[in-house]
Order: C-alpha cells, then structure tokens, then sequence
C-alpha cells in the first residue's frame, strides 16, 4: 500500500518540483548576473548548473535572452 501511494505522489510531485528548483536557481542567476560582474561561468558554478553553456541555454528559455544581454 506505501509504494503505490508513495509512487503517486511522486508522479504528481517531481515534475513541478524539479520545475521549481530550476527557476528558482534561475531567478539566482539574474541576480547574480546584475549585482556581480562574474562571467557565466563564475554564475553556473555558483548556482549549481553544470556549465556555462548549460546556464546560457535554460536561462535564455525562460528571460528569452542570454545572460549577457540580461545584464547589460
């Protein structure tokens, strides 16, 4: 009975969870973005994306441009 209510609850849960957790690192990002001069880089280690490149590619999904353009 735990394993099938348990399995509900994560079908139900982790793809807003992980949806979340992503945004809310992206909203990190940006902040970092503007208050530092830290490269995209220094910014994807810091808020635990795996690359710059990766960071550059999720962040312009969601702000619709890259960080470099964001900052300026």
């Amino acid at each position: 009975m735990w394993i099938s209510i348990n399995r509900k609850f994560r079908v139900l849960i982790d793809p807003f969870s992980s949806h979340s957790i992503r945004g809310v690192r992206l909203e990190g990002a940006a902040d970092l973005l503007v208050k530092t001069d830290g490269t995209a880089a220094i910014v994807a280690d810091k808020t635990d994306f795996g690359s710059a490149t990766y960071l550059i590619k999720i962040f312009r999904g969601k702000f619709r441009v890259t960080p470099g353009v964001y900052r300026n």
